[in-house]
């Protein structure tokens, strides 16, 4: 991929385009809020997906301590990191699944409870329907639901169980209930058919004329009653006989036609018919009262009333006037059949009703298990009962179902750990050659971590007991270890055979060696220079290009030294915020470059007139760069590793310092050190500082050097008009 710095559009580059032309190598130079991180992440977003970056968020996302009984081990690598972390959070989770939960505690409640209320309901099942052999579906403590759903079935399961009684005495009181409607319920005028009625109709318009004697009708059965006591009928009876109620002799044979004749005639029969039809309409009146009380409709029973009051008056006036034809409507007796129609329909269903309850108390238990199939479904403890039983059963089927899947995802991630041998064997040559007493082997209990061994003592040492450097160094190695997608180590042969990743087309380094320890910086910079000489030989057939980027000098000339075609850049920012990159071409010479251009910056500083120190400009920038000379020249001279106050005892004496200048000393010092990177002020402390309160820290750093070292001064500001003049008046 081409790089070209056009366009830059990030933090402080405003739409910036630079004409320099990179190389496959590029360093570039900046101090601490230049624009370096700025240009980074633009470098980054042109290709983010083939682009690698080594910083401190690779170091912290790459290398990280992991506790355990044994100690602190070591794992290195993102993937690496990420599946540890997975293997913890799986088995918490594992963890806390297998260990007992409160919805075990819940279910056995909640069955506990289910088989206390179904067995009190069986319970009273055998005492209302008098049984002992009722018992529990099987396994109703281990399942109660299952048996729950057996007895909900058991409500429609008995197909010839009809009714719905809740105790044998039920049936019993419905059986004699039922028996009484039965013996209550008669059809009335049950032997007048069709024939008979035709015969009432044809009697009653019969002309029937009285005899001669009046002959009543119970005279007519006063002489039946004699007939049958004196047993006329008999063949034996016959001569003289002897009246058995006046005890007069008489001639049978005569007597028994004289009797006869007037029993038998027409008008005594009609006389006959008519009491007895009449008796048989009185009889049908009597039973119409007792139909009443059994629900036969009101409505016909009072039409059937007025037809038999209606015949009882035809009748009445045939027997009044004999010779007179007596109509009667042949529709009269509809009502009565319809009536018996359905006083038979009647007894037909509560003949078929005590049959039921017959065969029903044949079979009490099948009454007994709808019964409790119904009290059961209608009990609201156990609804509430089962919702929440089948809620935490549910609850504990997911909790198993998510502890079989992370049983079964710990099981892969512990089988896919990577091969890490070759890292090892890497970083343990690069470390055995840099001469540090440690080195990582791979963890008994989990091959995908290390312990860290004391070389010497083969003894396993704390983690915290390395240096920030040494973790930074073994970050780096493992950067350098992932850039390759093969690393194999022949040692027969003595050769190793590396193939780059085919998908890195950028590497940025952005400030390798910040935090590495002093002693370790030649030998970091050799494992960079390293890699940057292998991809300008081994690997120069391949498009990759470099970004290296660091705020310090001796970094600045140290790496990349003689790899090859090499720029070097250099990231300013002007008085207006505004970065801008210089391409330093044969100005790189020496360690001096920067800390000569850091000089005459804030010597022209120094000499700006009051009147031209506004406030839109940013001239908080060379509280930084008025650290640097001091500190530069302080350690390199005097050995004062950082130019603050506590430091300010030997500054005064190194710099020969007199003691009525100390407070000017000790306000230069904390102007320069709050304006410096990293140290923590609020930007309200900042701001509050005014270009002329800075101007006057660096004026006084001016003359702390110029006293000190006079042709150090001046071999600096050469060429910068009256310096040496005006700097004695400051």
């Amino acid at each position: 991929m081409t790089y070209n710095l056009a366009h830059i559009k990030s933090k402080s580059f405003n739409d910036y385009t630079s004409s320099v032309t990179l190389e496959k190598i590029n360093v570039f130079f900046g101090r601490n809020g230049s624009g370096k991180s700025a240009l980074t992440q633009w470098l980054k977003a042109m290709d983010p997906q083939n682009t690698k970056v080594f910083d401190t968020s690779y170091v912290e996302s790459n290398v990280k301590t992991k506790t355990t009984l044994h100690g602190t081990n070591i794992i290195v690598g993102e993937s690496q990191i990420k599946r540890t972390d997975l293997i913890k959070q799986t088995n918490n989770i594992i963890n806390n699944l297998e260990s007992k939960s409160d919805v075990q505690d819940a279910i056995k409640k909640d069955k506990s409870q289910l088989y206390k209320e179904i067995s009190e309901e069986i319970n009273k099942a055998k005492q209302k329907f008098e049984i002992n052999n009722f018992n529990h579906k099987k396994n109703t403590r281990d399942d109660p639901l299952n048996a729950l759903e057996l007895w909900y079935e058991e409500v429609n399961g008995h197909s010839d169980v009809k009714s719905n009684f809740s105790s044998a005495q039920d049936i019993q009181d419905a059986l004699t209930d039922v028996s009484s409607k039965i013996q209550s319920l008669k059809p009335i005028l049950s032997d007048i058919s069709n024939d008979e009625e035709n015969h009432l109709i044809s009697t009653l318009n019969t002309i029937v004329p009285k005899p001669d004697s009046r002959l009543t009708n119970t005279l007519v059965s006063w002489l039946e009653q004699g007939w049958k006591i004196h047993n006329f009928d008999s063949p034996q009876v016959k001569g003289i006989g002897k009246c058995l109620f006046c005890g007069s002799q008489f001639d049978v044979e005569i007597a028994k036609k004289e009797i006869s004749n007037s029993i038998n005639s027409e008008y005594a029969e009609l006389l006959k018919y008519i009491d007895k039809v009449k008796d048989e309409l009185d009889t049908a009146s009597n039973q119409l009262r007792v139909l009443e009380q059994n629900s036969i409709d009101e409505e016909l029973i009072k039409q059937v009333q007025n037809a038999i009051n209606y015949v009882l008056s035809k009748l009445a006036d045939k027997k009044e006037t004999t010779e007179s034809q007596v109509e009667l409507d042949p529709q009269i007796f509809e009502s009565i059949h319809r009536l018996n129609a359905e006083i038979n329909q009647s007894l037909k269903t509560y003949n078929d009703l005590q049959r039921q309850y017959l065969h029903e108390k044949e079979n009490l238990n099948s009454l007994a298990k709808i019964y409790v199939g119904r009290s059961l479904r209608d009990n609201s403890i156990i609804s509430e009962c089962s919702k929440s039983l089948r809620q935490e059963m549910k609850q504990l089927e997911d909790e198993q179902y998510s502890l079989k899947l992370s049983t079964k995802f710990l099981e892969h991630l512990k089988r896919s750990s990577s091969d890490l041998r070759g890292f090892r064997d890497l970083v343990n040559s690069t470390l055995i050659s840099i001469g540090l007493d440690f080195k990582l082997e791979f963890n008994a209990d989990d091959s995908s971590t290390f312990d860290v061994l004391q070389i010497s003592s083969d003894n396993k040492l704390d983690i915290e007991k390395l240096s920030e450097g040494e973790i930074r160094l073994i970050a780096f190695i493992q950067f350098y270890f992932s850039l390759f997608s093969r690393y194999e180590v022949n040692k027969q042969a003595c050769k190793t055979i590396k193939e780059i990743n085919p998908t890195i087309r950028g590497l940025i380094l952005d400030d390798p060696i910040t935090s590495i320890d002093s002693n370790n910086r030649y030998f970091m910079t050799s494992i960079i220079n390293t890699l940057l000489k292998e991809l300008t030989s081994k690997f120069q057939n391949r498009d990759i290009s470099v970004f290296i980027f660091t705020h310090s000098v001796y970094d600045f000339h140290g790496i990349a030294y003689n790899c090859g075609s090499v720029k070097h850049l250099r990231i300013t920012k002007d008085s207006f915020g505004q970065s801008k990159i210089e391409d330093l071409g044969e100005t790189f010479k020496n360690y001096n470059d920067d800390y000569r251009a850091t000089f005459r910056a804030v010597a022209e500083f120094c000499m700006t007139k009051k009147e031209d120190l506004t406030e839109d400009v940013q001239y908080i920038r060379f509280g930084n760069q008025c650290r640097f000379l001091l500190e530069s020249h302080a350690r390199t001279n005097y050995n004062i590793e950082n130019v603050t106050n506590k430091a300010i005892n030997k500054i005064m004496t190194v710099y020969n310092i007199d003691e009525s200048d100390r407070a000017r000393v000790v306000e230069m010092l904390t102007i320069i050190n709050s304006l410096s990177h990293g140290i923590s002020y609020s930007w309200d402390d900042i701001a509050s500082i005014s270009p002329r309160e800075i101007q006057k820290a660096a004026r006084t750093i001016m003359i702390i050097l110029y006293k000190k070292d006079k042709a150090h001064v001046v071999a600096m500001t050469s060429g910068i008009s009256n310096f040496a003049k005006l700097v004695r008046n400051w």
